[in-house]
């Protein structure tokens, strides 16, 4: 342990500050033992190059271990937004039916002229689409993520065994 203390020492390197839930492990008994096992050391060149990076302690989820996030913070990119068809989209209710109906019969417009149009409309609409069903996930996953960080807190601030 000494040899470890001094290549942190040598190194300069210092504890990244977590936030999130207290612990980072538990052995998940009707006893648990619930310790801080992970941590996160940088340097000095990284505090320059990431001066506002954040370490967060994220929900475990049927894990003992709470995964640890690092932000650095750096600005995200905006690429270019192709529409891409994904498979998902079969499973989702109503799916086909409702390309079925946005594709109305035929006009007298020239084949391809039509299929262009057609295709144009489907994708613009597809995308809103999956804009909508990924946000309704997104609000329910924040919701159920919620719920199990309540419990977990609740954990941490007593004994949630069977025994009374």
């Amino acid at each position: 342990m000494e040899k470890f203390n001094s290549f942190i020492a040598n190194l300069e390197l210092r504890e990244l500050s977590r936030s999130g839930p207290t612990f980072t492990w538990t052995n998940k008994q009707e006893i648990p033992v619930q310790v801080v096992l992970d941590s996160v050391l940088v340097s000095t060149d990284w505090d320059d190059k990431f001066p506002t990076s954040l370490l967060s302690s994220i929900l475990r989820v049927g894990s003992d271990h709470n995964p640890l996030l690092l932000d650095t913070n750096e600005l995200d990119v905006k690429r270019c937004s192709y529409f891409k068809f994904e498979s998902a989209w079969l499973i989702q209710e109503s799916f086909v039916e409702m390309v079925r109906l946005k594709m109305t019969p035929r006009d007298d417009s020239y084949i391809l002229e039509y299929w262009n149009k057609k295709l144009v409309a489907l994708r613009r609409f597809l995308k809103g689409w999956w804009i909508n069903v990924q946000r309704d996930a997104r609000i329910k996953k924040v919701v159920l993520k919620d719920q199990l960080e309540e419990w977990d807190l609740q954990a941490e601030q007593r004994d949630l065994s069977c025994e009374k």
